[in-house]
């Protein structure tokens, strides 16, 4: 009797912390997002070198990123309520990771803009994605605090991305660097399908 008493308790604390794990994994993406949306700025020496640019080059570079960001902002919320933050949010994520390999990868400028492109179009749907999680996964009062601490998670992660993506360019260059980004993305567009 002591053994089903004690196996429905660790099944209900953990139907209890299950949503949470729901809106981390969300917050989470929004801090990946947020990490790529800075990691240019820390290399912008070696990406000037690389693609043999000049400051004009390589603000249009970053501008491609806001280029989808900020048109994806007014169909997000929509596209969301259609198709649920599950399918929205990998999809997204693995936008992402596939651009950020495009940026690391490509020879050519172009193709480098296409990649910053892109993660700027998945990165627009990381946040409305946290507050899409909260509403389905958490009660109403919780809302807040989740779009409070989303909003705070994604601050760190430019903040230890600075530092962090820093250390590592310095360290491994700034292609490695980005790479690492990209398995990272990966992991995590699996961890937002299955989870």
């Amino acid at each position: 009797m002591l053994n089903l008493a004690a196996s429905k308790n660790k099944a209900s604390a953990a139907a209890r912390a299950f949503p949470w794990i729901v809106c981390a994994l969300g917050a989470l993406f929004y801090t990946y997002e947020y990490f790529l949306r800075i990691s240019p700025s820390v290399m912008s020496t070696e990406l000037m070198h690389s693609y043999g640019i000049g400051a004009g080059a390589f603000g249009n570079m970053l501008g491609f990123y806001y280029w989808a960001y900020m048109p994806m902002q007014l169909p997000v919320g929509i596209l969301m309520d259609r198709y649920g933050p599950r399918r929205l949010l990998s999809f997204a994520c693995l936008i992402c990771a596939f651009g950020a390999y495009l940026f690391a990868a490509s020879t050519y400028l172009v193709v480098a803009d296409l990649g910053r492109f892109m993660v700027g179009f998945g990165s627009a749907f990381a946040f409305v994605g946290v507050l899409k999680l909260a509403t389905i996964w958490l009660p109403p009062e919780r809302f807040a605090f989740i779009s409070g601490m989303a909003a705070a998670l994604g601050t760190l992660g430019a903040m230890f991305g600075d530092i962090f993506l820093t250390a590592l360019v310095h360290m491994e260059g700034w292609r490695a660097t980005v790479m690492v980004s990209v398995v990272v993305g990966t992991l995590l567009t699996v961890a937002l399908w299955l989870i």
